[in-house]
């Protein structure tokens, strides 16, 4: 089993890659230049800008992430974090300038609207980006989205209250209270379905888990009558969570590598919430205590710096281990390979597609089999590498793979490929075995409802009133028996006749049922067999079907089928003695004949030879809804 023909296709032209890249330094800079402009006036005025910490902070560390959620094409998470990132930094902004002039009323209105467009990003933030973030194993529940949902509903609804109706009282924490359940659920499923995968999996899901814990905890602030300690432990928490929030959601995102710009802005972020908390609490424990403030000030300031320092290279070593490509390794790529395969369900080439798109994280992956089939899972995205898989030196097809970045096709998915293109060969043919073998219990299936169809019919229609006919002529050969009548053996030998007549009728339904002939494609030697089951003293069949046998397997079932309704109805016509039916193959179409003397079909039964046609994916002309003696239809091909 070898591996050949390496081929690398040109690259994606720059320019969308560009226009990502702009997007993202869009978020950056509308979401960094408020929290720096609010930072500067609270120094420049000396103001106390704890009230807003939340607000800094979640400004500063979602902005990047919702950078590289651009770059790496999560627009979902993109727009939730980038609206909550720079609606946060300027609500911050516009709450410092109203608090130094709370006089200047279009400020006012201004923060107001900010504030409401703020709300429906945290709310977002909260009920709705944990359940797009479910790794690939755990389904993300409807219900659950639609308790996100719900809190976005319920805030908007608020708002045009309390527009309409001022002094209703709007102001309740209910949507904030829904999308907090709807994140705690989340992050309860997350947990619950939690199970060992990839190192980087675990990883991912131990960071998000971690932080959503934190930021659940950090919304105790909201509690009525809560001591200012625990408040500002609160706050400390809620900055710490985004400490580690943010690894969580982009690995979760399905980013795999990391830009070293884009990653060091991650880094930096990550590092200052490490030491905004630790400042956070440091103030807190100093003023309970009853330290100095100024004191208390300088150890927090203190604090900030030396973990900071200390996380920075902490924070880019996870994030290498979190979003760098694990080393290659061909057992655990095919142990995932089986596990997606193992699925109730799978097994089809779709399927493989599938799991090698997912195993690696890519953008796509094609499977070219030439006439054998084709199958694609993702969209294309970036450089594509083409792989020529074979299988005992003879190649079966292509497989072509895009995504993860080149450098991650190249250096990390290469490799494995190199080692396992053999065994993925065998599975793709398996693959292609699978669906044939699945084709062929849906075409068994189908037999199995047109037999049970056409004995329902026979059973319903002659053998049913023939035997109860039977059973009247009994009980009436009985009666003459008992009164002496002599006719009751004239009668006895007229029932055995009629008897041994519908036994032959069984015997000719049971020649009727699908031959064994059409399971081996042989579809002039089946349409023999129908003919001879049909054939009798009030109905003479001939059947014209040479070269027939060429026709796929499924186009053979549906001939056979319409033949035998066209034959079943023509047997039951009293007006009925002649049929001669004949098959036309075309290069696109087969045309079925079937021509009957002296009569023709019957109106209702005309109506249901086109209906079954119709079935079977023929067309028939207009002339069969109104009886005919000559009935034609068409099969594409």
């Amino acid at each position: 089993m070898t591996t050949r023909s390496l081929a690398t296709t040109a690259r994606r032209p720059a320019g969308r890659v560009g226009v990502r890249a702009v997007l993202a330094g869009l978020v950056l800079a509308a979401a960094i230049a408020p929290v720096a402009a609010a930072v500067g006036v609270g120094m420049a005025t000396d103001a106390d800008l704890t009230p807003w910490v939340r607000l800094l902070t979640t400004a500063g560390i979602y902005a990047p992430v919702a950078a590289v959620s651009i770059r790496f094409r999560r627009y979902d998470v993109a727009l939730i974090e980038g609206a909550l990132s720079v609606l946060s930094g300027w609500v911050a902004l516009f709450s410092v300038l109203h608090m130094l002039s709370p006089d200047v009323a279009p400020l006012f209105a201004v923060l107001v609207v900010t504030s409401h467009l703020w709300s429906l990003a945290e709310l977002s933030a909260l009920g709705l980006l944990a359940w797009l973030l479910m790794p690939r194993h755990i389904p993300a529940p409807r219900a659950g989205v639609a308790i996100g949902a719900t809190a976005l509903v319920l805030e908007i609804a608020a708002t045009l209250g309390g527009l309409i109706l001022p002094s209703a009282g709007w102001d309740v924490p209910i949507p904030l209270a829904v999308a907090i359940l709807s994140l705690g659920t989340a992050t309860v499923v997350i947990a619950r379905g939690w199970r060992p995968s990839s190192p980087r999996e675990r990883a991912a899901s131990r960071w998000f888990l971690l932080g959503a814990s934190l930021l659940l905890a950090s919304y105790a602030r909201l509690l009525p009558q809560l001591p200012a300690p625990l408040i500002g432990l609160a706050d400390a928490g809620f900055v710490l969570s985004h400490a580690f929030l943010p690894l969580g959601i982009l690995a979760l995102s399905g980013v795999t590598s990391r830009t070293r710009h884009t990653g060091d802005i991650v880094a930096v972020a990550q590092s200052l919430a490490f030491g905004i908390s630790a400042y956070l609490a440091v103030e807190v424990a100093a003023a309970s205590v009853g330290m100095d403030p100024r004191l208390g000030g300088a150890l927090a300031a203190a604090a900030l710096a030396l973990v900071f320092g200390a996380t920075v290279r902490m924070t880019r070593a996870r994030l290498d281990a979190v979003f760098a490509v694990p080393p290659p390794d061909a057992r655990q790529v095919l142990a995932r390979l089986g596990e997606h395969l193992a699925r109730p369900g799978s097994g089809g080439l779709g399927d493989l597609a599938t799991a090698l798109k997912d195993t690696w994280t890519l953008a796509s992956v094609d499977i070219d089999l030439g006439a054998a089939g084709r199958a694609t899972a993702g969209h294309p995205d970036g450089a594509p590498i083409t792989l020529t898989l074979a299988s005992a030196g003879r190649p079966v097809g292509t497989l072509t793979l895009t995504g993860g970045g080149r450098h991650s096709l190249q250096d990390a998915v290469l490799p494995v490929l190199r080692q396992t293109a053999g065994l993925i060969a065998v599975a793709v043919q398996l693959a292609v075995v699978n669906e044939e073998v699945a084709a062929t219990r849906r075409r068994t299936l189908e037999v199995q409802r047109e037999e049970r169809r056409l004995l329902h019919g026979e059973l319903h229609d002659s053998l049913a009133p023939a035997l109860a006919g039977i059973g009247m002529r009994l009980s009436a050969a009985e009666t003459m028996l008992s009164r002496g009548d002599r006719r009751w053996n004239d009668e006895l030998r007229a029932l055995r006749a009629d008897t041994s007549a519908l036994t032959e009728d069984v015997r000719r339904l049971s020649r009727m049922l699908l031959p064994t002939a059409l399971d081996q494609g042989d579809l002039e030697g089946a349409l023999g067999e129908l003919s001879t089951a049909v054939s009798g003293p009030e109905l003479q069949v001939e059947i014209d079907a040479r070269g027939s046998d060429v026709l796929a397997s499924d186009d053979q079932l549906r001939v056979y089928l319409l033949l035998a309704e066209c034959l079943n109805l023509a047997r039951r016509s009293e007006s009925i003695r002649w049929a001669r039916c004949s098959i036309v193959l075309g290069d696109t179409s087969t045309r079925i004949s079937v021509h009957v003397e002296p009569g023709p079909f019957d109106p209702e039964d005309a109506r249901t030879i086109r209906r079954r046609a119709r079935e079977f994916g023929a067309h028939t002309g207009d002339a069969v809804a109104a009886g005919a003696g000559t009935i034609e239809a068409e099969f594409p091909r």
